[in-house]
């Protein structure tokens, strides 16, 4: 009896010896690991780049056709340039819009005809984006030198004060297209689609 009941403890302790040797016991499995949370990147923007403007530097005319329906559209009037020139220039990042002498002729409800000289200039910055032109930071100014009008063929100095302005300044915003000797410019103006074709002077 006792001899069965030391082998019985021997058992025991060896089983526990075992269990307590490494490699002994089953290995506990890993907790599954945590993903950390991913910091998005932050998005960049890039900054537009801005266009060669090469192409746009220089003297430009307006032809006078052109002009004279710039004139009609923006006054609703039927006006048509008979003398002088309106031009831009690019230098850098300033243009300049403006005219040399000019003579502009339109008809009075009194019948005949009436014709303003004088002259204008717009100066401010530009910059080209997307074949789109942005002007601003303008200033501008005319000034009129003559004033007469037309009635029954008899020509006759108006009268003082009451010559219209002639103060045009170029659009806000405009699609342009340059290439060579050719500068066109695109825009709306009292809900009317206006394109002014330039022709490169210098």
């Amino acid at each position: 009896m006792k001899t069965k009941f030391a082998l019985s403890l021997t058992m025991l302790l060896l089983a526990l010896l075992a269990c307590s040797l490494p490699g002994g016991a089953p290995p506990l499995a890993d907790e599954p690991a945590t993903p950390e949370s991913a910091t998005p990147e932050p998005t960049i923007t890039p900054e537009p780049t801005a266009e060669d403007t090469s192409c746009l530097q220089g003297y430009w005319v307006l032809s006078t056709e052109d002009a004279s329906e710039k004139l009609s559209t923006l006054t609703s009037q039927d006006f048509s340039v008979v003398n002088g020139q309106i031009y831009i220039s690019f230098v850098g990042s300033d243009f300049a819009y403006g005219s040399d002498m000019l003579t502009v002729r339109f008809s009075p409800p009194s019948g005949g005809y009436a014709e303003v000289e004088g002259v204008f200039l717009a100066t401010g910055r530009f910059r080209a984006e997307g074949g789109m032109l942005y002007f601003s930071e303008l200033v501008s100014e005319s000034e009129i030198f003559g004033f007469r009008f037309n009635l029954d063929g008899v020509m006759a100095e108006g009268p003082a004060g009451a010559a219209p302005e002639i103060r045009l300044e170029p659009p806000g915003v405009g699609a342009y297209e340059c290439g060579g000797d050719v500068l066109s410019i695109r825009y709306d103006a009292n809900g009317i689609s206006i394109t002014e074709t330039y022709q490169r002077q210098r």
